[in-house]
């Protein structure tokens, strides 16, 4: 029997539903692997293993190891409430998500410190960070265009540098902060830079007045 062309292909919810379900199994196999062993332990075959799937099932949804680890990376920063981070509306709710992710963070605290402070995990956050520091430029350059390029890259850059897990485990090993005290101390401090960017924006508006 041919197929109709014209006819659109039918997609069982049941199988899209357990290809998503399989998938998140995979991803916590990921974190339980980095967890125990660190970021050298990831391999598909390791995965496979803690998924309790065979290694066929983890190729179907990742063709190598470096695409299963970078699906991870936004898996968990989306977990942990990163995609606000990563993709803010505006300049006062970029840094109101970090008590959240900071927590986040905390709770799963092996697979920060194996994945993303190690070089190869660096290597994969490079691209997400990039896009990151570049809405938040945009976002300053919307909102405080009276400010000199220098100021509004600094205070982008700034804002940038401090919601990142090396941040998070400096508060935590150098100063002994939990999560909740190294948010709190992180908004705070954006808070105050805002302010001042926006008074100092509101002055030369003023003087152009």
């Amino acid at each position: 029997m041919n197929k109709d062309p014209d006819r659109p292909a039918y997609n069982s919810p049941l199988r899209t539903r357990q290809k998503a379900q399989t998938s998140e199994l995979i991803m916590e196999a990921v974190g339980a692997t980095l967890a125990e062993g660190g970021l050298s332990a990831v391999t598909i075959l390791a995965v496979a293993r803690a998924a309790q799937v065979t290694d066929r099932t983890v190729y179907r949804h990742y063709s190598t190891r470096d695409e299963m680890i970078a699906a991870f990376l936004r898996w968990h920063l989306q977990r942990s409430g990163g995609e606000e981070i990563n993709a803010p509306k505006t300049l006062d709710t970029y840094m109101a998500t970090v008590r959240r992710v900071f927590a986040a963070w905390q709770a799963d605290e092996a697979v920060v410190r194996s994945l993303y402070l190690s070089p190869e995990g660096r290597e994969f956050r490079k691209s997400t960070t990039q896009e990151r520091i570049t809405i938040v430029r945009e976002l300053v350059d919307a909102e405080l265009p009276e400010l000199s390029k220098t100021e509004r890259e600094g205070l982008a850059d700034a804002m940038g540098a401090l919601a990142v897990s090396e941040t998070f485990v400096l508060l935590r090993d150098v100063r002994g902060l939990d999560a909740a005290q190294a948010g709190a101390a992180l908004t705070a401090a954006v808070d105050l830079m805002l302010s001042g960017a926006r008074q100092k924006a509101a002055a030369l508006r003023a003087g152009k007045a």
